[in-house]
């Protein structure tokens, strides 16, 4: 069982697939900053410094609980001095959500999941879909990644992670019309890493996900990485993917290498020109970019950046 696949694709991405299942207008609404101070550190923050400029990051999940809001004060202050908030995907734009899944992740009218996957992929898909009373036709055009990707996101939230507490809503909330919002990413982007697996690893990360879910244990260890996040235990999040990388899978290895190596790359170039542009930008990423060798704090690092972690 692949952790690591199941936590970044559920709880990191689920809300950049399916915006739909997210009411932004029911995200968790700011309250007043005082009631952060008492508040427990969430997450990890660190701060970026170049030539008086300063770049905040800000290690999120993009799933969460009423009870882990309203952030720490560190955060909120922060973000409050900032003038500029950077996201991945600002999560308000369906539209733009809805034209790139139209465009990556769904094959043409006329085709279907069937034509591309074996006949006992399609036996255990229909039987998975009964289970979560989805029919059939519904999921169909998607294709497998699609397809894995909303499953794992309905055992996430049935399990108590909703999409609607996500921190990006909630740093979006708190920041307000006033303040200028940034995207280091498009959603087009992002389900185009996905739509450019083979055809055939594209099964596999299917089969995969499905026997994570039959089996349980994913979602153990994706709440244990949410503990993770809710008490700022960078460590004890790095020492569980650790773990999991030990285990070689179509999907860590597409993790590893797309969804954070080589996306990690084109997030610093994004915060480099924040922090050459002018004025103090904070920076909310998923957690797992913070993390290890390749995570933003060393890259920058690398790259002579001033880097101190707040907490």
């Amino acid at each position: 069982m692949d952790i690591r696949r199941l936590f970044v694709f559920a709880v990191l991405s689920a809300f950049f697939f399916f915006p739909a299942r997210a009411d932004t207008s029911a995200a968790t609404k700011p309250t007043a900053s005082p009631s952060a101070e008492k508040r427990p550190q969430r997450g990890t923050l660190y701060r970026v410094r170049h030539q008086q400029r300063t770049a905040y990051l800000f290690g999120t999940i993009h799933a969460g609980k009423p009870g882990y809001f309203p952030l720490n004060a560190e955060v909120t202050q922060t973000l409050a001095a900032s003038s500029r908030l950077a996201v991945e995907i600002d999560v308000r734009r369906q539209d733009r959500f809805a034209a790139a899944i139209n465009q990556h992740a769904m094959y043409p009218a006329g085709d279907a999941i069937n034509h591309h996957v074996s006949a006992d992929t399609v036996r255990r898909l229909r039987k998975a879909t009964d289970t979560f009373g989805i029919p059939f036709d519904n999921i169909a055009r998607m294709k497998p990644w699609m397809i894995a990707n909303l499953l794992t996101s309905i055992v996430i939230e049935r399990h108590g992670l909703q999409l609607s507490q996500g921190v990006d809503l909630h740093l979006l909330a708190l920041a307000g019309p006033a303040k200028t919002v940034l995207e280091l990413e498009s959603a087009t982007y992002q389900l185009s890493l996905f739509d450019g697996m083979r055809v055939a690893d594209q099964e596999t990360y299917l089969i995969e996900t499905l026997d994570s879910l039959d089996s349980g244990e994913g979602i153990e260890q994706a709440r244990a990485m949410a503990d993770a996040w809710a008490n700022a235990d960078s460590d004890g999040l790095n020492a569980i993917l650790l773990e999991g990388a030990k285990e070689k899978t179509v999907s860590s290895t597409f993790l590893q290498e797309v969804l954070l190596d080589r996306r990690n790359v084109g997030m610093a170039d994004k915060v480099e020109g924040y922090l050459k542009s002018g004025g103090t930008v904070f920076v909310a990423v998923g957690m797992l970019h913070l993390i290890g060798e390749k995570g933003l704090p060393a890259l920058l690092r690398k790259r002579g950046y001033q880097v101190e972690k707040v907490y």
